[in-house]
């Protein structure tokens, strides 16, 4: 069985895919554990950086804060910058 491809994966997580897409990805995740893993860790991952926006627009002023703006942008590098100007557009 071929596995699902991460940026696929990705789509799926954020809703971005046409409905027939969407009943095929959730049939192959039903039988792939290694797409199940990555498509929770993609998850888990979102939810991750969701959480530390709600923070940083919540607790603190990242103009004046360069030690926590510097530790944002590193995640938002890690986790894809392109997902969360995204997000932050809608």
């Amino acid at each position: 069985m071929k596995h699902t491809d991460r940026e696929t994966l990705e789509r799926y997580v954020s809703g971005d895919l046409s409905a027939l897409r969407k009943i095929m990805i959730a049939r192959h995740l039903k039988n792939c554990q290694a797409c199940s893993r990555l498509q929770a860790e993609i998850k888990t991952g979102n939810e991750l950086v969701d959480s530390l926006r709600k923070a940083r627009n919540t607790y603190m002023d990242f103009e004046k804060d360069d030690k926590a703006a510097a530790v944002f942008s590193s995640l938002e590098t890690c986790l894809g910058a392109s997902r969360m100007k995204k997000q932050e557009s809608n």
